[in-house]
């Protein structure tokens, strides 16, 4: 007990520091990587999610979603990249050597499609390396260029305006 709350304290640190010391680029290079975090134990329908490469214009093979999930139950029915705590370590470093990976490969733009404050999803988003970052707006605003005020499950107003501002700031 005492041990997990000095890990989830290490980890909080971790993630401001990261957050604190991002040096935000002015890329006007158009999309071409999108990385997509969500939290599955939210949002279950993940497969709607690939409709944003779509409407991106990004190739399926340029499109990765990292789900994560708490659950064991939610677990057992997602077919994709998962993400648990037990994948993380202390000062927040990644175990998963894939999801590492794809987290530290140059990106132009990572979704965070989760609504509430997951440590395991804010770690991941703190640690990306892509060049531009959106999200919902109940999260840590810190983790986020540009936020989106709209429920979790009304994908068609985020993809919408996702789209809208990304167009604006010359990245589509």
């Amino acid at each position: 007990m005492v041990l997990n709350k000095m890990k989830r304290a290490s980890i909080k640190r971790s993630i401001q520091k990261l957050t604190t010391n991002r040096v935000l680029e002015n890329h006007n290079s158009k999309i071409e990587k999108v990385v997509c975090l969500v939290d599955i134990d939210v949002f279950s329908t993940v497969q709607e999610l690939d409709k944003f490469a779509e409407s991106l214009g990004v190739k399926p093979k340029d499109f990765k979603v990292i789900g994560y999930s708490a659950q064991k139950k939610t677990i057992k029915t997602y077919s994709g990249l998962l993400f648990t705590s037990t994948k993380i370590g202390w000062k927040g470093v990644v175990k998963d050597s894939e999801i590492k990976d794809i987290i530290e490969q140059p990106t132009d733009l990572l979704i965070n499609y989760y609504n509430k404050d997951v440590l395991g999803l804010a770690l991941l988003s703190a640690k990306s390396s892509a060049k531009f970052k959106v999200g919902l707006g109940n999260v840590n605003p810190q983790l986020n260029d540009l936020i989106i005020g709209c429920d979790i499950t009304d994908i068609n107003t985020f993809k919408t305006e996702m789209v809208k501002y990304l167009k604006v700031l010359n990245k589509l």
